[in-house]
């Protein structure tokens, strides 16, 4: 995924939420940085287990798909 097109997707879900999801910072002797907002963290925290099921019940289903083929081969 490019730099810009992640940060389309950032802001396309700040304004669908109507909260900052990143608190940035630009310029300065630092450089620019961007980290977690306090309204962009609770929803991560909450995205990661979904993410995690998500990915377990698709690699089960995939492994029952792949056993329906094999099965049916040998037929």
């Amino acid at each position: 995924m490019s730099y810009r097109y992640a940060w389309n997707l950032i802001q396309k879900a700040e304004a669908h939420l109507g909260s900052k999801l990143l608190d940035r910072r630009t310029g300065g002797s630092r450089g620019e940085s961007s980290h977690l907002s306090s309204e962009g963290r609770p929803l991560l925290d909450r995205f990661n287990p979904l993410k995690r099921d998500v990915a377990a019940y698709s690699h089960g289903r995939f492994a029952e798909l792949c056993d329906l083929q094999e099965s049916g081969r040998r037929r």
